[in-house]
């Protein structure tokens, strides 16, 4: 779901949860690819 870049008061929660899952489950999955890289370093 795009954002607006200025006013997104009108988003439901619903639709912000989306957007806020999406966005930190591609946060975790870099963390993860990071601590994969440093662990198969050690």
């Amino acid at each position: 779901m795009p954002l607006a870049k200025a006013c997104n008061g009108k988003l439901t929660s619903e639709k912000a949860g989306k957007v806020v899952g999406s966005i930190s489950g591609n946060i975790a999955q870099e963390q993860m690819r990071m601590t994969q890289e440093q662990m198969a370093k050690k």
